[in-house]
């Protein structure tokens, strides 16, 4: 049985990869070369079974939209996930990281999906093929950034959903997928239990306020007589 959906947004600046990276998710065979700039939002989705149960995951890419610096609204709602891309070689793609979290903050509606949790968030320093002669940020400060600005979406302690990535050699592409889904499904199963185990204790306040003759607001059962003063 599929469970509800989980939607998971990749943003970044222009030509840092994110198409080429989810291009090569999807399809580990996908030939890369020299791809063109997107345009138009690229809508993909997939199966994954995930902690016992089987999830329809849709990854949404901004697709040249980003080029902007502001994207439509209908492009955050109901995000559980972001995944914020960057180029390891690119120093500038990497500075801009903190106006697309804050671009986020400020779009999404707390409770992702209506499910009740924080939107998680994923950090990839894309394009490690180029990495060994042009690297312009270290690993370290990349997961210092995941860190700082994933605190509380899914990077806390000594936690960090930081990774290096590169899709023109298929290098290391389907961690950063695997575990924002892993740590969505996680946060929603716990949600689903505690809305199980909720106690009713409103419930049956409720029903004994109905018995009582309540069941109309505090003023019903009153007499009708007016007093004033």
């Amino acid at each position: 049985m599929e469970n509800s959906a989980i939607k998971i947004l990749i943003m970044g600046s222009s030509n840092v990869g994110k198409t080429s990276l989810l291009q090569c998710y999807l399809d580990p065979e996908f030939g890369l070369g020299n791809p063109a700039s997107t345009i138009g939002t690229v809508y993909n989705s997939r199966h994954m079974r995930v902690r016992g149960m089987t999830y329809r995951v849709d990854l949404i890419d901004t697709a040249g939209q980003e080029r902007f610096r502001a994207l439509p609204m209908h492009f955050y709602r109901g995000a559980h996930g972001i995944i914020f891309v960057y180029d390891l070689a690119k120093r500038k793609t990497f500075d801009e990281l903190e106006g697309w979290v804050a671009q986020a903050e400020t779009n999404i509606v707390p409770g992702a999906g209506d499910s009740g949790i924080a939107c998680q968030y994923g950090f990839v320093g894309n394009k490690l093929d180029r990495a060994t002669a042009l690297r312009a940020v270290s690993t370290v400060e990349g997961t210092e950034l995941a860190r700082r600005l994933g605190q509380g979406h899914g990077s806390d302690g000594d936690r960090a959903l930081y990774f290096e990535t590169s899709a023109m050699l298929g290098q290391n592409v389907s961690e950063p997928f695997g575990a924002l889904v892993d740590s969505i499904v996680a946060l929603l199963q716990a949600a689903s239990v505690v809305a199980v185990h909720r106690p009713r204790t409103t419930v049956r306040l409720n029903r004994n306020l109905i018995a009582a003759g309540w069941d109309n607001g505090p003023n019903r059962g009153q007499s009708s007589t007016s007093r004033c003063c």
